[in-house]
């Protein structure tokens, strides 16, 4: 009898503590203070509530700085005891070497928002668990498709992007340009002096996008800006002030400005007719799947190497489904 007592009470201390395990996932995005990737912590801190015995714990990064993720992912590891890593990549090369350093193996990755490239995967399949986040590619194609239905006369863009090296920034570049290049003619073409590279900066892309657009205006040519982030709407007050000197070329459609995401503040620009159309992604869904994709791998659950969180299209006069 008394075996059979401790035999039981043992077995609902041990259930109690699997039900009571509380797994923490960390988060390692880029400028974490930007609306983007505050809307990413947003849906990971809703998912990992819901869930119950979750936490999410989003990291503070006060700018895209490899060498601060480094930081970050150390710190998860050595003093927060993560059960599992979503990092967004910046610099490649530098980001396997500090998972190498810090990680170890029991302990899953995965990445958000942007991902190693195809190069480095084919190499080392097993550096991250799977993706979440957008189709970059197929995210810069349907910005190429806006900007096309939308520019019915010559133009010439220039494309603002973030860091030379940073691979989902790349590939929105490659979507983006093959779908101008399927068109007939020389109806768009890009600046010479373009793409250009922000470093994810806000004011340094709102310098770029001011500069290019005066150039264009000077040269008697209809300039385009292509953001492959939305870096310079998300300082609206310096946007509006540094744009209004162009909004009525952009009502006369002699400048135009196109976006990648659709945040509500990028929103309010669109509508106020200070850009001419974004592409946005579902930051909200991407923290909501980390938790559910990080969640599923702890639990020995298969999941896919590729979770796409979808995009919508938003111009002035269909923009309401993007609030």
């Amino acid at each position: 009898m008394k075996l059979t007592a401790l035999t039981t009470l043992f077995l609902i201390s041990f259930c109690s503590l699997a039900v009571d395990k509380v797994y923490r996932f960390g988060v390692v995005t880029k400028e974490s203070q930007l609306p983007f990737f505050q809307a990413i912590k947003k849906g990971c801190v809703t998912r990992a509530r819901e869930l119950k015995n979750v936490e999410c714990l989003f990291a503070d990064i006060s700018e895209a700085s490899a060498r601060l993720q480094e930081q970050a992912i150390k710190n998860f590891i050595l003093k927060e005891k993560i059960d599992g890593l979503a990092v967004a990549v910046i610099n490649a090369d530098f980001l396997q070497r500090s998972l190498s350093k810090f990680v170890p193996k029991h302990v899953p990755v995965i990445t958000v928002d942007a991902d190693f490239s195809e190069d480095i995967l084919k190499g080392k399949p097993s550096i991250r668990a799977a993706y979440v986040g957008t189709d970059n590619y197929a995210l810069g194609f349907q910005l190429g498709e806006l900007y096309k239905k939308s520019t019915t006369t010559k133009s010439e863009f220039c494309i603002i992007s973030g860091h030379r090296y940073t691979d989902n920034l790349n590939q929105r570049i490659k979507g983006f340009l093959s779908s101008v290049n399927k068109s007939k003619g020389d109806l768009y073409s890009q600046n010479p002096r373009c793409p250009l590279y922000s470093l994810e900066n806000s004011k340094n892309s709102l310098k770029q996008m001011d500069h290019m657009l005066s150039l264009g205006v000077s040269k008697k040519v209809i300039p385009s800006i292509i953001l492959m982030g939305g870096w310079p709407q998300l300082i609206p007050n310096q946007y509006k002030k540094v744009m209004g000197k162009y909004k009525s070329l952009m009502q006369d459609k002699l400048v135009s400005v196109y976006s990648i995401d659709a945040l509500p503040v990028q929103i309010d620009l669109l509508v106020n007719g200070l850009s001419q159309g974004n592409v946005g992604q579902m930051p909200v869904e991407m923290g909501r799947e980390v938790i559910n994709v990080l969640h599923d791998i702890v639990r020995n659950k298969n999941v896919k190497q590729i979770n796409s969180t979808g995009v919508v299209v938003c111009t002035p006069e269909k923009y309401q489904h993007c609030l």
